[in-house]
């Protein structure tokens, strides 16, 4: 065993993870991984995806792989990287074969596209001179043709406007005696509670109803994740990713908590009743995270809240 396996086997058990998590997360065989932490790379097709695996390897566990490359380079395999080549030509063919009519578009088009903002700007203004002469056209329509309006007209609907307000001040003053006090409506607070050790926190979810938990990766994540209710049911188990569903939600209303394992957590987020859970343990430190959340029913909270 090399002093590169020996440091990544150490971390790995030091973060509770074993082989089988490891290559739920990576995706690489476990063999593969048990090589890397003996050192026989020779087990491996080749010295590239040697590299690869030691990288996907390094950052499972937490690690910074460019430190760790530089500070045991001598362990592991050196190559060129072989993208580099064809990365290069293509761009430079790309060059040559950029026409010098296109380059010329390319400098035209923000004078296009400046001229066809104007345009666009001076057909609005049309249309909207355009209706306003026809509806002052049609207003003085209106006026001419109805040229006996009388003061006497009004009169009853100003009556009418002065009984209503009577009426409303009427009211106003019984309203004002017999005041409706309403009592405010506490939110739903999810609450850190305690860290237990550093890869285990404790939440708990106060003034709600219903217990629903939604866990998810975020876009071009992946994470394993194990999901136990109160009493022991194992919920779910298994890989959030793009190639499997990248979401799984819960209806745990009935539970008194919820245990949940994640891998890869800083590309895992959960979600309680909507509320997003924020890590109290870096979790880019502490890769795998076990977090439980107690459920504090309404009627408990009220009996606790009542003892005190």
């Amino acid at each position: 065993m090399t002093e590169l396996g020996k440091k990544l086997k150490e971390t790995r058990e030091e973060k509770g993870m074993t082989l089988e998590d490891l290559q739920e997360i990576t995706k690489i065989q476990k063999r593969y991984l048990l090589a890397i932490e003996q050192g026989r790379y020779e087990v491996i097709p080749g010295k590239f995806y040697v590299r690869a695996f030691i990288k996907q390897y390094v950052e499972a566990v937490g690690l910074d792989p460019e430190i760790l490359f530089e500070e045991y380079r001598q362990y592991i395999p050196t190559v060129y990287e072989e993208d580099e080549v064809p990365e290069t030509l293509s761009r430079r063919q790309t060059r040559k074969m950029m026409s010098k009519g296109s380059s010329k578009f390319l400098e035209l088009l923000p004078k296009i596209l400046t001229a066809l903002i104007i345009l666009g700007i001076i057909i609005a203004a049309w249309f909207v001179l355009q209706n306003f002469f026809a509806n002052e056209k049609a207003s003085n329509n209106n006026q001419n043709n109805n040229p006996n309006i009388g003061y006497e007209d009004n009169v009853p609907e100003e009556d009418n406007n002065k009984d209503e307000n009577d009426s409303t001040d009427e009211n106003k003053g019984t309203d004002d005696e017999n005041p409706v006090v309403e009592e405010p409506v506490p939110l739903p607070e999810l609450l850190f509670v305690e860290n237990t050790s550093s890869i285990d926190s404790v939440y708990e979810l106060k003034n709600a109803e219903n217990f629903n938990v939604r866990v998810a990766v975020i876009e071009g994540g992946a994470s394993w994740v194990n999901v136990v209710d109160a009493s022991g049911k194992e919920l779910f188990r298994g890989t959030l990713n793009a190639n499997q569903p990248t979401t799984e939600t819960f209806d745990l209303s009935g539970q008194e908590s919820v245990w949940i394992r994640v891998g890869r957590a800083y590309e895992t987020e959960i979600f309680v009743n909507d509320i997003k859970l924020e890590y109290e343990i870096d979790p880019k430190k502490n890769v795998v995270q076990n977090i439980t959340v107690r459920f504090a029913k309404e009627e408990e909270v009220t009996e606790t809240e009542t003892n005190q």
